[in-house]
């Protein structure tokens, strides 16, 4: 059975091989690497693979290109192979003003789910990552003895994470990635429509 395939798109040659080589590096010996250029190249290779019965595991793209925006590939992407993992690359194209709108959106939507939760249940629930990291920091630990044991107590006890949680909404632990990932895509969808009203109506 052939490989899973990754394809990557970026209408940049140079970004597309570099991306390329990063993904064969690490990833060669499971999946086929198919770099592309463009939307519409990616779209006839993805056909050819769905043709033929071949998987797609993950489609990456870039989000500022001439034919087609990302956002636009991927939606048709999805048509093609409804089984695969999609990645938006967005980073060289927002600048400070976007960096600068994901962070405070994303800080807006942790807040604001950081209250709700607190109020509806009278807690927030700590992550399930960070617990998950306590308990395979404590296995560590059993398996320890003597001087090793004690600088590797030493080291936990800086560590604010591996202290039990306390009480209270403002010490309360908050996965932020996912309002992070909700904010990127927000402003890939429509931050500069919003930055612009926001512009408008701050200096009217």
């Amino acid at each position: 059975m052939a490989k899973p395939a990754i394809i990557s798109v970026d209408d940049d040659a140079g970004v597309s091989a570099a991306i390329g080589r990063d993904l064969r590096d690490h990833y060669a010996s499971d999946y086929r690497i198919l770099p592309t250029t463009s939307g519409a190249q990616a779209l006839e290779l993805l056909a050819t693979l769905v043709l033929r019965g071949q998987p797609v595991a993950l489609i990456i793209s870039d989000q500022k290109m001439p034919e087609m925006t990302g956002v636009q590939f991927l939606e048709r992407a999805k048509e093609h192979s409804p089984g695969a993992k999609l990645v938006l690359l967005t980073g060289a194209w927002f600048g400070w003003i976007g960096v600068l709108f994901v962070l405070l959106l994303g800080s807006v939507l942790g807040t604001m789910t950081a209250l709700a939760v607190y109020v509806t249940r009278g807690h927030l629930p700590e992550p399930e990552g960070v617990q998950e990291e306590r308990r395979e920091l404590l296995e560590e630990l059993a398996k320890l003895e003597g001087e090793e044991r004690a600088a590797f107590e030493a080291e936990l006890a800086r560590d604010p994470l591996f202290a039990a949680p306390e009480k209270g909404l403002s010490r309360a632990r908050l996965a932020f990635g996912p309002f992070l990932a909700i904010a990127t895509l927000t402003y890939a969808l429509a931050g500069r429509e919003l930055v612009g009203i926001y512009l408008r109506l701050g200096f009217s």
